[in-house]
């Protein structure tokens, strides 16, 4: 009985890892034909990376480039991060939803984080007093520099 005990106890502790999930949900308000860029923190030397997992469903946007730049880290270290830029630009008036997955691929269910991007494209957007055309609502913290992503 106390066999089966522990053998339940350690199945249950290692179906749960691995399994942490994060849901980030960032607002872009753009114009027509501006771009805007995302940045993120990854881990590509260990197997982890972002994918715009529904693409084929997003009309609005699109990306046009992809960065990456390297985290400062001793030579020869593995397990590093990355930052991963991705860029897009509004294609037509309308509101759409990103959606970035970060995971392994061949992990194919197991999501660590999740980041939906809200955009609204419009034909005509003013700026405010600052020029800033960014985010329209419920900003959330840049998670490179803790500065709000414009």
């Amino acid at each position: 009985m106390k066999t089966k005990l522990w053998l339940l106890l350690i199945v249950l502790l290692y179906a749960g890892m691995g399994y942490a999930k994060s849901d980030t949900t960032i607002y872009y308000n753009v114009a027509v034909g501006d771009t805007f860029q995302v940045k993120l923190t990854e881990c590509s030397s260990c197997g982890y990376s972002w994918q715009w997992v529904n693409k084929s469903r997003v009309d609005n946007v699109d990306s046009i480039r992809t960065s990456y730049v390297d985290g400062a880290h001793p030579e020869g270290y593995v397990g590093y991060p990355q930052i991963f830029g991705i860029t897009f630009k509004g294609l037509k008036a309308g509101t759409d939803t990103v959606k970035l997955v970060y995971g392994r691929s061949w992990e194919r269910f197991v999501q660590k984080n999740t980041v939906f991007i809200i955009v609204r494209v419009s034909d005509k957007l003013k700026l405010n007093g600052d020029g800033i055309s960014g985010i329209y609502s419920n900003p959330v913290k840049d998670s490179l520099n803790g500065k709000q992503g414009q």
